[in-house]
């Protein structure tokens, strides 16, 4: 059972009344709500403000003049997330705008591994030669063995990255670096300030609105704060996403049945993204890089169709796997405070097959990638690890780092390395570790519920002013609310194979009939009872339809009154 995290327990039964708990809940003082909902344009923010030093992105304009100048050979190294592939398009479609040719390049997942690698420098070189330049875009803030390996070769480096840094002095001729956004919107302020000198103005600023559509792509996907300066990236970018006329994207739309006017951030985190993602983890992140610049219509339906069919098959695999791991686990591994699974699994999919193991069982899972018939004692294996609020697995798994070659990660999810001899006594002592200190700790999945409202608030006219705090995600999630004490009066089901329900409730006060829609109650392993009283938890919709717009109210947990 799901634990309901009430924000506020007043029942709320004005409409401002409301607002003003949806904003003490996001922690959005009143001096702060003006700019809340009517976001500023991204570009009125100064770097100081921002984090980035000046004195850094002097040096980098003052290279990137030498490099168009002399016609240098400029290479951009991404990453194979969504922000990887979108800051990547952003920084080289900048630097074209600017004059300068260059290269983008994208690791690759299995034989690379994560950020700036030397393996992945020399593949790079040894197909396209070496480089005057090099410029990361979403990573490189910690690889010093990498920047190192790059200065021996007399490449000069800038980084760009918003991952956390180390104490250690990086030997780079700049690093342009801020914590407070992600790696594609790091890479528009560096262009943003560049093009400050630009002899057209308007068409520089019209170029850099038209970027914004990918700012906010990465934004959302990289589950950065959607608050300040972030929320006005998404919100700017939301509207360069409605006006955009990018092949790569409008084929997206097409194949994903995506209405270009009502674009919304849904779409970005929960559509675009995981097909973005898709070629990652599974296949050539560069086809996701080739989608987002062709200008080629034909070209972009293909690639749009690739990237359709890699999420498919990414979708396809992990429940494949998810299958495949249950049946491998005995009893007693299933009743361990830790689950913990290895076997021939894709590295690209053991982060969400973690995830579907840990909902499942309610318990920290850890998923290790080990290839078949494996005996070389010095491979290196990965493992992605996944958790529920309340215990640290990141921290956990830092217990047994002298035996590991790397982690790393947050809170709730985490990734390792190892060698395959290091396999079952790690799994051993992180076992033993789990026994001892998950035994008193009760790890229950969360919703977080704003406030409980009156049935007097389901209606078109407070759907439609919580519009207003769109575009939704991380730190401003869509208002969740409590309806306590209906009666259910009736319910039928919907959809093909009866996986959605439409249920018909009452409340004791009044007559008035409150209708909900529960979508794949089966699969939540929904129970419904007729003449019951159920506590709900729903959110508020709008339901557009030949311009009739109205009210739908969405069931997210339900509970029966005892």
């Amino acid at each position: 059972m799901k634990k309901w995290q009430l924000q506020s327990k007043t029942v709320v039964t004005d409409k401002n009344q409301l607002l003003a708990v949806l904003l003490k809940n996001r922690h959005i003082t009143e001096q702060k709500s003006s700019a809340f909902f009517q976001a500023p344009h991204p570009k009125t923010w100064q770097l100081s403000q921002l984090g980035f030093s000046q004195r850094a992105f002097n040096k980098i304009k003052k290279r990137l003049l030498l490099a168009k100048k002399n016609q240098e050979k400029v290479y951009i190294f991404g990453d194979y997330d969504s922000d990887g592939i979108c800051a990547s398009v952003v920084l080289w479609e900048g630097l074209k705008f600017f004059g300068i040719t260059s290269l983008p390049f994208i690791p690759n997942r299995q034989e690379h591994g994560y950020g700036l690698s030397i393996k992945a420098l020399k593949d790079l070189f040894a197909s396209k030669g070496k480089a005057d330049l090099l410029i990361t875009v979403d990573n490189g803030i910690v690889a010093l063995p990498a920047l190192e390996y790059l200065a021996n070769e007399g490449v000069e480096v800038i980084v760009t990255d918003h991952h956390q840094a180390d104490k250690q002095k990086l030997p780079v001729l700049a690093s342009f670096h801020s914590t407070k956004m992600c790696g594609a919107a790091v890479a528009w302020f560096l262009l943003n300030e560049l093009f400050k000198s630009h002899q057209d103005q308007k068409q520089a600023d019209n170029f850099l609105n038209e970027l914004l559509s990918l700012v906010a792509i990465a934004t959302v996907t990289d589950l950065m704060p959607l608050q300040d300066l972030n929320r006005s990236l998404v919100v700017h970018g939301l509207l360069a996403l409605q006006k955009t006329d990018r092949p790569g994207l409008l084929a997206l739309y097409q194949l994903a049945g995506i209405n270009k006017a009502e674009i919304s951030s849904y779409h970005l985190g929960y559509v675009i993204g995981p097909r973005i993602n898709a070629m990652g983890r599974l296949a050539d992140s560069m086809d996701a890089v080739r989608l987002l610049c062709t200008n080629n219509d034909k070209r972009a339906k293909q690639l749009a169709h690739l990237l359709q069919d890699t999420n498919v098959e990414r979708q396809d695999l992990t429940n494949d796997l998810i299958l495949q791991a249950e049946a491998s686990l005995s009893e007693k591994a299933k009743k361990a405070s830790l689950i913990i699974v290895d076997g021939e699994y894709h590295e690209g999919i053991i982060g969400l097959l973690a995830g579907k193991l840990s909902e499942k069982f309610l318990k920290p899972c850890v998923v290790i990638s080990v290839p078949a018939n494996a005996s070389d004692k010095k491979l290196v294996i990965k493992a992605s690890a996944r958790s529920l609020p309340g215990f640290n697995i990141t921290d956990f798994l830092r217990q047994v780092e002298n035996d590991l070659l790397s982690v790393g990660g947050h809170p709730l999810a985490a990734g390792f390395s190892l060698n395959l001899e290091k396999l079952e006594s790690v799994k051993k002592k992180l076992l033993t570790l789990a026994k001892k200190q998950l035994s008193n700790i009760s790890l229950k999945p969360q919703i977080r519920v704003d406030c409980p409202i009156s049935s007097k608030l389901l209606n078109l006219d407070c759907a439609l002013a919580l519009e207003a705090f769109e575009p939704y995600g991380n730190t401003n999630p869509r208002p969740v609310f409590l309806l306590e004490n209906l009666l259910l009066n009736n319910f039928k089901n919907l959809g093909k194979d009866n996986k959605h329900a439409k249920l018909f409730f009452s409340t004791p006060e009044s007559k008035q009939e409150i209708v909900v829609l529960a979508w794949r109650f089966q699969e939540q392993d929904l129970q419904f009872t007729i003449g019951q009283k159920f506590d709900l938890l729903v959110t508020l919709a709008i339901n557009s339809w030949k311009n009739n717009k109205q009210l739908q109210i969405n069931l997210l947990d339900i509970r029966e009154k005892n």
